[in-house]
C-alpha cells in the first residue's frame, strides 16, 4: 500500500470540507424552504423539488463520508 502524497492529501482535504460546507447550506436551504412553503400548503410539484434537494444533500453526506474513510485507510 503507497501512502497518499501531500498534496492529495490536501486536495482530499478541501473536496471533504467544501462537500460538508455544500451539505449545511443544503440543509438550511432546506429547511428554509420547507418553512416556507408550509405556511402557503405543499403542492405536488414540491414534493419532487424537496426529493431532489434531499437526494443532493444525502450525496454531499455519502461525499463526505466517503472521502474521510479513503484518507484513514488510502487504496482499501
Amino acid at each position: 500500500m503507497s501512502d497518499m502524497s501531500p498534496l492529495q492529501r490536501l486536495l482530499l482535504k478541501a473536496v471533504r470540507y467544501a462537500s460538508l460546507g455544500a451539505a449545511i447550506l443544503l440543509l438550511g436551504f432546506l429547511v428554509l424552504a420547507l418553512w416556507q412553503k408550509l405556511a402557503t400548503g405543499l403542492t405536488s410539484q414540491d414534493y419532487g423539488f424537496f426529493g431532489i434537494v434531499g437526494l443532493m444533500l444525502l450525496g454531499a453526506v455519502w461525499l463526505y463520508r466517503a472521502i474521510g474513510r479513503e484518507m484513514d485507510n488510502p487504496g482499501a
